[in-house]
């Protein structure tokens, strides 16, 4: 079921908004860089989240319109906070841009549904469990619980695969300049290897942005979301691009090369026992 782009033209406006006011403002092309690709981003979880709600049956089959119009309404607004997440120049790895996100789509734009502001809140943590906490959600009678777990679920899919696919498109990219050595924190080799999610913070080099993709395979929500990343080979993507980054540093270390090889065959064999090679 998909709602008309009429219907959604407003909240259009209100995305293009926030990424107007930012970029006058912007330090350097870094930061104009992402907030250029914030806008583009957040279409595409649009998109990846029209996908999804076309394959998984509680959307698929539902005949619930505004069920459908607030999951819309979350996909493309679930970024507003990125555009606040540079200050003075520098990224602040620290600002919870869900939280910022959900505040400004109920307070600044008046848009009061709670299913919305829920998933948005969420969508950038590590699990579900701030949202189950919090009082608002407790108070929530079953069927309300249902929907607001339904829409968070949907959002953290659409983006994870919409982040997925920009980086086999255009490889990896970060806000922040990293440092480019090929290594690897032994906090991220080990939450990948326990199929967890990385914490942001353990993230030091290029090397563990990759692996701290490929453990993103512990947090999909829907196995139709599986299905559709196995069916356009997006880890294998990644993989060649992460094999292409090691072999572009050989000639500047060729053990630490060599060792890396051997850190890109163990995610390649743990990525095809998890079904997504």
């Amino acid at each position: 079921m998909r709602v008309s782009y009429t219907d959604m033209k407003s909240y259009e406006d209100i995305l293009q908004k926030y990424h107007d006011r930012q970029i006058p403002d912007a330090k350097d092309e870094l930061e104009i860089a992402f907030i250029e690709r914030k806008l583009s981003h957040s279409r595409d979880v649009l998109r990846a989240g029209e996908t999804l709600m076309d394959m998984i049956p509680a959307f698929a089959d539902s005949n619930d319109i505004e069920l459908i119009r607030k999951a819309k309404i979350a996909l493309l607004l679930h970024d507003l906070g990125r555009f606040y997440q540079f200050k003075d120049g520098k990224f602040d790895h620290g600002m919870d841009h869900g939280y910022i996100g959900a505040e400004l789509i109920r307070h600044t734009e008046n848009i009061p549904d709670v299913e919305i502001y829920h998933a948005v809140n969420v969508h950038d943590k590590m699990g579900f469990d701030e949202m189950f906490n919090h009082p608002e959600y407790q108070s929530f009678d079953d069927e309300t619980k249902a929907r607001v777990y339904l829409l968070a679920r949907l959002l953290k899919d659409a983006d994870m695969y919409a982040n997925l696919k920009l980086r086999t498109e255009i490889d990896v990219v970060m806000p922040v300049r990293l440092t480019d050595e090929l290594s690897f924190t032994p906090e991220v080799i080990s939450a990948f290897k326990q199929n967890s999610l990385v914490n942001r913070y353990d993230v030091k080099t290029w090397g563990d942005v990759y692996v701290s993709i490929f453990a993103w395979t512990s947090a999909f929500n829907f196995n139709e979301t599986k299905r559709l990343i196995v069916e356009n080979n997006l880890f294998g993507k990644l993989l060649v691009l992460f094999r292409k980054y090691i072999a572009s540093k050989k000639e500047v270390d060729s053990v630490v090369a060599k060792d890396a090889v051997g850190v890109a065959d163990n995610v390649e064999d743990t990525m095809r026992k998890r079904g997504y090679l």
